[in-house]
């Protein structure tokens, strides 16, 4: 039988994950502002934590496109 769904990895243990996700929520909740949030965190950081979420969310799509292949006929 055919298993359904993509194969994701329960735990993520990505804290760039963790600290875009929180950031975001307290700008969406305004809890702070953008300006406030972003003034402690450097280019080089912001970088770093783009590169992260890139390649997480770049490793999800992979995923994704495997299940999707093995379900077309």
């Amino acid at each position: 039988s055919l298993k359904l769904g993509v194969a994701l990895s329960d735990k993520v243990d990505e804290p760039a994950l963790l600290k875009v996700k929180n950031i975001r929520n307290k700008l969406a909740h305004g809890e702070t502002k953008f300006s406030n949030t972003c003034q402690d965190i450097t280019l080089d950081e912001s970088k770093d934590l783009c590169n992260k979420v890139k390649k997480y969310l770049g490793n999800v799509i992979d995923q994704y496109e495997v299940f999707l292949n093995k379900i077309q006929p």
